[in-house]
């Protein structure tokens, strides 16, 4: 995140403010733009003694919720209790401003996520770094009544030092708002919700167990790269999460055991974030190796130890660490576990947002002939599987309600009833085809992409399209800023949304978004997304569903929008099969 000038001195690396943004907020004067979210913008700016913050501002659909604005004031108020050990200091906030803002600490450093995701696994002595300086952060945390709730690889943070834990406590003020967050959003990720989180209803009070079941699954994912319960599918993930053992070859002993002991399946087994760094640091070996290239994470975690002697929950004598397994559950037990993970995660499963690849390969992208004028670069290589070939006709999509009518300045206006910007596609077992609609059928789990439109889309756009899911386990799948080497995507399920960054082989999941109500098969609804800046907003049927940033970058050039079909055997069988009609894209000023 940082880059050197000419005088060899490290500055902040952040996109100029553009039209629209502040020059100030409150006393602060803001620098840049480092990025945006569902919360918000958030600006590099200089405090009036010259320090370097960040400052996130709130958007203004949030703003207006008096229920998001006192809960952001009470949460933020406890946020600053927390003591500067291993996060990211909260140093001001102004929840009746217009707009309400946050001031934290300005950390010039890269994710843990993104760190792995270019390097692979962490060294033993960096890894044990990263565990000691989480469970530190944690330790703070907690000893301040806050429960992080949202702790994943992308809200640890490795500037040089000491590594940052950021946005605790935040999560809990936007799942508050009751207008502009959907009803079943659950904060978090699956990946590294505790079994609990899947059993409580939204909303439903959570104990700081949770943070450490997250700690335990990220710090399994620092040292293999991977998720510790992968299941492919989300409903597959949180049942391994539910039922099933980590996955944790690759993660050596005797780090291995604390990270065992901090998954176990029930909270009051695992150990709280005070024993857990305490058993961090009296592995000598390790943990020394780790002190002594970090002697900041060692000042740090002493001095938690000695300041942070009461953490949340009470302390909790765990199971002793060389005997990490799980506790007998009874069959009944087991049972209700199960019938609680289908009514809180069938909706998210849906979503399939833990795609492993996009079922095209290269050899498919090539079948595919782009029209004049789009990337001549072929789709990015995604692992393929055995699909067979879809059998039956397809009737023709059903009427909306009201006849569709084309913006007259639109860039794209396609009916979608014959091949002109999509074209057709079919690589013998699965296929993008007109009959009434553009019909996708796919044979198996995975998304299949009927095309591109004939131009590379830059600068602000609303892209909009009427999706019909005709089968169970079917998604509508709409990929933008689609370079070849990456791409953004938004699915549309039965139960809610996903969005998703594709890059290469991997996918790496950017929010989740659940309906209140589940979409019923043969319904058309209208999908849009807006992108403007670093940011994309999603409607459907004209009514906003969330902000998601654009993290990944916007590519200066913009990119193709690519439409196809998904289908999820956690919510259905094959073949699945979506119609998409009236597809529009209007150049936004």
């Amino acid at each position: 995140m940082a880059r050197k000038d000419s005088g060899g001195a490290s500055t902040p690396r952040a996109e100029p403010v553009g039209v629209g943004d502040p020059q100030r907020v409150g006393a602060y004067r803001i620098i840049g733009r480092l990025g945006a979210g569902g919360m918000g913008t958030v600006y590099l700016a200089e405090s009036g003694q010259g320090r370097l913050v960040a400052v996130k501002v709130v958007r203004p659909a949030l703003a207006s919720d008096e229920v998001f604005r006192r809960r952001f004031r009470t949460e933020v108020q406890r946020a600053r209790q927390v003591p500067p050990f291993c996060t990211a200091e909260v140093l001001d906030a102004d929840p009746d401003h217009e707009p309400p803002y946050l001031v934290i600490e300005y950390v010039d450093g890269p994710s843990l996520a993104d760190v792995v995701r270019r390097h692979g696994p962490l060294t033993s002595a960096n890894l044990h770094g990263v565990a000691i300086g989480v469970a530190t952060a944690l330790t703070a945390i907690h000893a301040a009544g806050v429960i992080h709730r949202d702790l994943k690889p992308a809200n640890v943070l490795l500037p040089p030092g000491t590594p940052k834990v950021i946005d605790f406590g935040i999560a809990r003020a936007m799942q508050a708002s009751t207008q502009h967050t959907l009803t079943d959003q659950m904060v978090g990720t699956v990946a590294y919700m505790a079994p609990e989180r899947f059993e409580n209803a939204p909303g439903e009070s959570l104990t700081a167990a949770a943070d450490i079941f997250a700690w335990g699954a990220v710090v399994a994912y620092a040292g293999t790269g991977r998720s510790p319960f992968d299941g492919g599918t989300p409903l597959a993930t949180a049942t391994r999460i539910m039922t099933g053992p980590p996955d944790l070859t690759g993660l050596d002993r005797p780090l291995r055991e604390l990270v065992e002991a901090a998954l176990q399946k029930r909270a009051a087994d695992r150990p709280d974030a005070r024993q857990l760094l305490d058993l961090l640091l009296s592995i000598a070996t390790v943990a020394e190796s780790a002190m002594v290239a970090q002697p900041a994470l060692r000042d740090a975690a002493q001095e938690v130890q000695t300041t942070c002697t009461d953490v949340l929950p009470p302390v909790i004598s765990p199971r002793p660490v060389a005997d990490p397994g799980p506790a007998p559950a009874s069959r009944h037990r087991r049972g209700k576990l199960l019938a609680a993970l289908l009514a809180a995660v069938v909706g998210m499963a849906a979503l399939g947002f833990t795609l492993r690849a996009r079922l095209d390969d290269r050899t498919a992208a090539t079948a595919l002939s782009p029209s004049p004028g789009a990337s001549a670069s072929p789709l990015p290589p995604r692992p393929s599987g055995p699909i067979s070939t879809a059998s039956g006709g397809a009737a023709s999509a059903p009427p909306s309600a009201r006849p569709f009518r084309f913006a007259p300045d639109a860039a794209v206006a396609d009916p979608l009833t014959r091949p002109k910007m999509i074209p057709t596609r079919s690589d013998g077992r699965t296929s993008c085809r007109y009959a009434g609609a553009l019909v996708v059928t796919v044979q198996r789990e995975g998304t299949f992409e009927c095309g591109w439109t004939p131009q590379a889309f830059a600068g602000a756009h609303r892209i909009s399209v009427e999706v019909v899911l005709r089968t169970a386990g079917s998604c509508a799948a709409v990929h933008f800023l689609d370079t070849g080497p990456g791409a953004y995507g938004v699915n549309v399920c039965a139960h809610g949304y996903v969005f998703s960054w594709y890059e290469g082989d991997s996918v790496e999941e950017l929010g989740t978004y659940l309906l209140p109500e589940r979409t019923r098969l043969g319904e058309p609804h209208r999908l849009a997304v807006e992108i403007q800046g670093d940011t994309a907003t999603l409607f459907q049927d004209a009514h906003e569903v969330t902000v998601v940033d654009l993290s990944k970058g916007v590519p200066p050039g913009g990119g193709n929008v690519v439409i196809g079909g998904f289908g999820d055997a956690a919510g259905g069988e094959a073949p699945y099969q979506v119609a998409l009609r009236n597809l529009e894209i209007i150049r936004v000023r």
